[in-house]
């Protein structure tokens, strides 16, 4: 049987259209598996960084020496942008762009000669029917594409303008993933404004999975980001019971400054009002954020600005990426700030990091939580458990529950720092 495999850089729109790849793939008879020996490798790109383009181009070398004998792809946002950069003696043979991956067999030839092939269609968000079969978690892409033109993204270039997939298609995509998986999570590009071309929005779609799967007592969703002034749609949904209690809405500065040179629709203000209402209506509710450190023209003063903002809101976790300058964007052409010092700032902020997941870990040990069991245990053959907070635990009963099945669970500190805590059955 002829084999394949798809490796996948980046976001998890990237992991659920690599999802959507296997199984075309499968479809088509590969037999999938991992890259060393397979007949076809497909690497699916990231662009959102520089260090992306430059792990992209590392990770197709290493394939290439590794399965000197497949034929090997590269696909995604990079491919989309740069296809030119990704093929070569020691790199891929072919480079597809957002929408020629998907029907990426059409595009590889018999002889394997090296093709460049690129386009700039954008994607559908309307892909095939997501399976995970090694994973407790399925990932259902919604939307794709983001009209928004912020100055430092080149996600816009990479896969255009917003799009959504029509609420029926989604809606029956998700009652099939709810016939194997308990957790599945809503992506898209740019989440919250999924609906907006159809004439609906995000809140309404969540009451229209309500409506159809609310009486199910048996899964959960969570959603993967959603812009700070676009939480408010889902305060609603956050009360069903069934959407996990946890956002991730990103910052990137608490520097009005910033926050406007950047092209962001809010302003320092408009973050801390979401944050403190998110508290008040939920209590100790998962915030997650993306702080983008040292852009152009950020001062001492604005990133005091960030990290003080950081230090005062009830945050879960910070995601905290260094500015890299991508091409084709406006910021790419602005002075930028030292590479020292923006080290040295993404090094404060990760600290912050630390000790913000610490505090927030103790006001979740006297909750309730309905935990995702996973398929997989850790050394001592205890289950590994997801809340619905985003919190990692390992199963510390003597009779470990069953794989892909939720529980409801407490929690307790570990035995040492630096191990995830203890879960007990409710």
């Amino acid at each position: 049987m002829v084999k394949a495999a798809v490796v996948t850089m980046g976001c998890r729109v990237n992991q659920a259209e690599s999802q959507s790849l296997r199984d075309q793939l499968s479809g088509a008879g590969f037999e999938l598996g991992e890259p060393m020996g397979a007949d076809l490798v497909v690497l699916n790109t990231c662009s959102v960084t520089g260090r992306a383009e430059k792990e992209a181009l590392s990770l197709l070398r290493r394939l290439r020496r590794q399965n000197s004998a497949g034929f090997l792809v590269a696909v995604g946002c990079l491919a989309q942008l740069s296809s030119q950069k990704l093929v070569g003696p020691e790199l891929a043979y072919l480079a597809l762009g957002q929408e020629d991956k998907e029907k990426i067999l059409a595009f590889v030839p018999k002889n394997f000669a090296p093709i460049i092939s690129s386009s700039s269609r954008p994607s559908s968000p309307e892909l095939d029917r997501q399976l995970f079969p090694t994973r407790t978690r399925a990932l259902l892409k919604i939307q794709d594409g983001c009209s928004q033109g912020c100055s430092y993204c080149v996600v816009p270039l990479a896969r255009g303008p917003s799009r959504s997939s029509p609420p029926e298609v989604a809606l029956a995509r998700l009652g099939q993933l709810l016939e194997n998986y308990r957790e599945v999570v809503l992506t898209g590009v740019h989440l919250g404004h999924y609906g907006l071309e159809k004439g609906l929005d995000l809140g309404q779609f969540l009451a229209l999975i309500h409506k159809t799967h609310g009486h199910k007592p048996n899964f959960r969703l969570r959603l993967s980001s959603l812009e700070p002034l676009e939480v408010g749609l889902v305060y609603e949904a956050l009360n069903y019971g069934w959407l996990a209690p946890h956002i991730h809405a990103p910052l990137q500065s608490g520097s009005d400054k910033i926050l406007k040179r950047m092209g962001r629709p809010y302003l320092r203000a408009d973050y801390l009002t979401m944050a403190q209402e998110l508290t008040a209506r939920f209590g100790p509710i998962a915030l997650g954020a993306d702080v983008l450190v040292g852009f152009p023209g950020e001062t001492e003063e604005d990133f005091a600005a960030t990290y003080d903002l950081l230090a005062n809101l009830p945050m879960s976790y910070l995601h905290v990426f260094p500015f890299s300058p991508r091409p084709g964007t406006l910021a790419a052409n602005w002075e930028p700030v030292a590479e020292p010092v923006k080290k040295y700032r993404v090094n404060l902020l990760k600290k912050l990091n630390d000790f913000k997941k610490a505090e927030f870990l103790k006001t979740q040990y006297p909750l309730k939580h309905l935990a995702l069991v996973e398929n997989r245990l850790d050394a001592e053959g205890r289950a590994r458990v997801l809340t619905g907070s985003y919190l990692k635990a390992v199963w510390a009963h003597p009779q470990n529950p069953p794989p892909n099945s939720l529980v409801w669970a407490r929690l307790e500190p570990p035995d040492e720092p630096g191990l995830p805590p203890k879960a007990f059955p409710w």
